[in-house]
């Protein structure tokens, strides 16, 4: 079963509230003014997975979220993906209001600090994306969301194994995870 998409990619605002009165890209969110005895069951009303694809909107934040994701989704409880990648985001403060999310794209931000990411302990992400985001310049960044996102399966769309638990608690539990910044580090943007 294909993951059906949301996609509002590539709009220019700078709040997902902008995005409210928008029709989606795929022509697939719930209608505006949608009233269950008006309108006729579609195909995008099944009770299944569901992703919302926000990449490239120039989004500064992300504090309206919760009231885009249940303005456009027919079950908001089904949302386990969301990209949020290529945009101008510093915080993601309020993320952790989605408890359903598995998988979650924030690569190619403005995040400055890995300690920004500590929403995300209160959810039970399996993938997530952070490279090309300032704080890939902190030492050791990937051991310190390792430690701190147990769910965790993939990072930055590499595995993390049995190994590199083990390596990580061992950094923490010795001490060794600095996150002092390395500013020659290249974070992969211009």
């Amino acid at each position: 079963m294909a993951l059906q998409i949301i996609s509002f990619a590539n709009f220019d605002v700078k709040d997902p509230e902008e995005l409210l009165p928008e029709d989606s890209n795929c022509k697939k969110r719930k209608p505006q003014l949608y009233d269950e005895k008006v309108h006729k069951a579609s195909k995008y009303q099944e009770k299944k997975p569901i992703g919302l694809d926000l990449q490239s909107c120039n989004l500064a934040t992300i504090n309206n979220l919760q009231r885009l994701v249940h303005s456009c989704l027919f079950y908001p409880d089904q949302l386990i993906y969301l990209d949020l990648r290529c945009n101008k985001l510093q915080s993601i403060n309020g993320i952790e209001q989605l408890q359903t999310l598995k998988i979650l794209y924030l690569h190619g931000n403005d995040i400055q600090s890995v300690t920004d990411l500590l929403p995300l302990k209160q959810m039970n992400l399996d993938a997530l994306t952070v490279h090309g985001n300032p704080l890939v310049r902190q030492h050791n960044y990937k051991l310190f969301v390792i430690n701190q996102l147990a769910s965790l399966k993939r990072l930055d769309f590499g595995g993390i194994t049995k190994r590199d638990r083990l390596e990580a608690a061992e950094a923490q539990k010795m001490n060794l995870i600095s996150l002092v910044v390395n500013e020659n580090v290249d974070i992969g943007r211009k």
